[in-house]
């Protein structure tokens, strides 16, 4: 199945890349112990955003924001489903092992730490969408695509200045947030 465009155009060979480049960076974002690899990720949001016809007409700036706010739900989607089955998400209950009652800490316990770090920052990037999603595009931009200043700069027609400063907004707003 491929999103074509008005014109009969295959979108996916023309964005295919872009996708990969930005899957790339999100998954460096969240080190080990992901279930998703770049190609999962890539064809998981495209399916998305096909699904929704976003990608017609759409200039590479948005095709960008697009994307990168894509993988960062189908992550959390992902790291929601995980951390549910952690939880016992349908499972039998065990009893405590000797282990567990020594106080003894579980194996794999620091293995929830990128996940839930993950959700803490997309609640956090959700709380700013509020009161300002342009300063959230700017997070995805930067933080996820890795996009440089200058880059996103041109693709927005500001300053560079601008978007620093709105880089340091938002730093600000997600570490208070995060603390918090």
């Amino acid at each position: 199945m491929s999103q074509a465009d008005p014109h009969g155009v295959d979108l996916l060979p023309l964005v295919y890349g872009e996708l990969q480049r930005i899957a790339r960076s999100r998954l460096a974002v969240l080190g080990r112990g992901r279930t998703l690899d770049t190609c999962g990720l890539v064809h998981e949001a495209y399916l998305r955003l096909a699904e929704h016809s976003v990608l017609q007409g759409v200039d590479r700036q948005r095709f960008l924001a697009l994307a990168s706010q894509t993988m960062r739900y189908v992550l959390v989607d992902a790291v929601r489903r995980r951390v549910a089955q952690r939880r016992g998400g349908g499972r039998a209950d065990v009893t405590l092992n000797t282990a567990a009652l020594a106080g003894k800490p579980r194996t794999g316990a620091t293995a929830q730490t990128p996940d839930l770090s993950l959700l803490a920052l997309h609640e956090a990037l959700e709380a700013l969408s509020e009161l300002s999603p342009r300063l959230v595009e700017v997070v995805d931009q930067h933080f996820f695509v890795g996009l440089t200043f200058v880059e996103i700069a041109e693709l927005r027609a500001q300053d560079e200045r601008t978007v620093r400063r709105d880089w340091e907004k938002a730093r600000l707003f997600l570490a208070r947030h995060l603390d918090g």
